[in-house]
């Protein structure tokens, strides 16, 4: 039955054109995808647990004044509904700012369900606009990559500080946009 939910890759929860949306204490499991953070929409995201997902939170931006996102205090288990590649706890893309605050990402095995038991990376960020993305106090585990963000867009500012690698090593790493790297 779970299988045939992840199947549709649909999320357990989607918040589009809503103004400083309050989502707290957020629970899924065994759904494709946890939340959908749509372009037109800002807020706060926090205490969560999306359990069983392929994709955790997939957050998006139509503009740097507002689409503005805070996320904490929660965790993803990313490590279902796909073939590894495919599987993210974290994809953000388009315009705008996140904030993400002590959120765990972990991968294992789950018999309720088929599953890799790990995810790809523990963020994807991808597009090209400009984006800014600022990590503090992640624990990032069970990913696949070698390193624990995988940037596809030339355009994006990424802060990280204070986090946890998968070698549970520190992780604080700065990513510059192409167009400030080459001047």
């Amino acid at each position: 039955m779970i299988d045939a939910v992840m199947a549709r890759k649909t999320f357990c929860y989607e918040i589009d054109h809503t103004d400083n949306a309050q989502l707290i204490d957020v629970f899924s499991f065994g759904t494709w995808g946890g939340i959908s953070l749509g372009a037109a929409s800002y807020g706060q995201l926090t205490n969560f647990n999306l359990d069983c997902v392929c994709v955790g939170i997939h957050k998006l931006g139509d503009s740097e004044f507002n689409r503005n996102w805070q996320i904490s205090q929660g965790s993803i288990i990313a490590n279902a509904g796909a073939p590894l590649a495919d599987i993210h706890p974290l994809i953000i893309e388009g315009r705008g700012h996140t904030a993400i605050t002590n959120v765990e990402c972990f991968s294992g095995g789950n018999g309720a369900l088929t599953n890799v038991g790990q995810s790809q990376d523990f963020l994807l960020v991808r597009g090209n606009d400009l984006l800014t993305i600022s990590l503090v106090g992640c624990r990032m585990r069970n990913y696949a990559a070698n390193e624990p963000i995988t940037v596809e867009n030339p355009h994006a500012l990424i802060q990280a500080s204070v986090c946890v690698d998968k070698n549970q090593l520190p992780f604080n790493e700065i990513h510059l946009p192409e167009k400030i790297i080459s001047k």
